[in-house]
């Protein structure tokens, strides 16, 4: 854990537990670290409430910037803007869930597979964002009063939700 306003240097960093960076904290993955964070397995999270850096690929910043699975859990609420390009174009997410809120910004460019009944979308609150090219849901997808949801590659939007899956809207979707 990394406190609020406390900054921490890791050479490498493997995840076994959950890991925590508060409000105004900062961890940074420094030294060559390539490419981040590329899954986070089940039973594992991470809660980003300040900054989590990488210094390898300087045109993109963030520790998750090649993330490709979620099995566990990833809470983005540091009012930041995040991008993540997962490996092969799909971020997929079998049974963890992506939590974004607090007026924080996510940007993924390629699919978000939600995959499973078990896999699940937040978008919490007022001033929240997630970009996506493309959403194949699967799980649960939820936009909070004030959030949004784009879908930049599908010009149709939402054209089914499968039997398993939901999607519930109280903010905004736009394709």
């Amino acid at each position: 854990e990394v406190g609020s306003n406390d900054t921490a240097d890791l050479n490498w960093l493997t995840n076994n537990s959950y890991v925590t960076v508060g409000t105004g904290g900062t961890l940074n993955l420094v030294f060559g670290i390539q490419p981040g964070i590329t899954d986070i397995p089940a039973n594992t999270g991470f809660a980003i409430l300040g900054t989590f850096n990488q210094t390898y690929n300087t045109s993109n910043p963030s520790a998750f910037y090649d993330l490709t699975s979620i099995e566990g859990g990833l809470l983005l609420g540091n009012g930041q803007t995040t991008d993540i390009t997962p490996t092969g174009g799909t971020l997929l997410s079998t049974s963890g869930y992506l939590n974004v809120e607090l007026g924080s910004t996510l940007n993924i460019h390629g699919t978000l597979n939600n995959s499973d009944a078990l896999s699940a979308l937040y978008l919490f609150d007022s001033g929240t964002v997630v970009t996506v090219d493309n959403l194949n849901n699967n799980g649960l997808v939820w936009i909070g009063t004030g959030a949004k949801l784009f879908l930049l590659n599908q010009p149709n939007g939402i054209t089914t939700i499968p039997v398993a899956a939901q999607f519930e809207l109280d903010g905004a979707c736009y394709a």
